[in-house]
């Protein structure tokens, strides 16, 4: 079983509008919903409610179970887990600069789990591949954010963007402020939100192409659609955010 994708709708939305990339991703179980650990950490309940994981292609029992094995296999044999992924991704590098194509992974494609800790070698070994993940880990954004200064150490070739959640909005204007990108669930896009200009995430997932600081906007899918924890930002309250600013 390949831990890596390329079957991901988001993902093949951006191999076919951003010429030159190849995206690859991995999908974990997210949370604890797979019973054998917290992939995640930053959860809240309208992120849980709200998951890919409750929506779409994800409700299929063959992509959960998929998605529980790898799960399984990092929390219980994490050395081999790691050795394979290490192996997919060294060989999606070669794969693509064969073809000419750049190579971009996207690690938690349903998780939030800290990489550069936990596989320091992958972005060692795959210099030429650009990684990328959301995380709501505010020491991790900080981390992304201070790489090189006061000798802080993080892959130059991994790219964070924060997510916000129901309740983390002051860390999020943190983030920003220090030059960040926050990625926002919106019922509908605004113009900006925030003070901050909002642009289209729909449009590819190659968050390292996106100016900063931005907000990246991105439309309630699934049961996100009718979440009422505040993880989904409503128009309204664009609007009354806007006047107050």
């Amino acid at each position: 079983m390949d831990l890596l994708s390329k079957h991901n709708t988001k993902v093949v939305k951006t191999n076919k509008r951003q010429v030159g990339y190849s995206m690859r991703i991995m999908h974990l179980s997210p949370s604890t919903s797979s019973g054998f650990g917290n992939t995640c950490g930053k959860e809240t309940i309208g992120c849980k409610d709200s998951c890919f994981r409750n929506s779409g292609h994800f409700l299929h029992k063959r992509v959960r179970s998929a998605h529980d094995y790898k799960t399984e296999w990092f929390f219980k044999d994490r050395f081999t887990f790691k050795a394979a992924l290490l192996g997919e991704c060294v060989s999606h590098e070669y794969d693509s600069e064969v073809v000419g194509f750049n190579p971009a992974i996207r690690l938690n494609g349903t998780s939030d789990i800290a990489w550069e800790e936990e596989t320091p070698e992958i972005f060692e070994q795959c210099p030429n591949t650009q990684f990328l993940d959301y995380t709501k880990h505010l020491s991790r954004m900080l981390c992304f954010l201070s790489r090189g200064v006061r000798g802080v150490c993080f892959p130059e070739n991994y790219h964070l963007t924060f997510s916000r959640s129901e309740n983390n909005w002051a860390d999020c204007l943190d983030v920003l402020d220090r030059g960040g990108n926050v990625a926002v669930v919106f019922e509908e896009l605004p113009k900006t939100y925030g003070g901050f200009e909002v642009i289209d995430g729909d449009e590819h997932d190659l968050r390292f192409l996106d100016a900063s600081p931005r907000i990246v906007g991105l439309l309630a899918k699934g049961r996100a659609r009718s979440d009422i924890t505040g993880f989904r930002v409503m128009k309204i309250d664009c609007e009354a955010l806007h006047t107050a600013v």
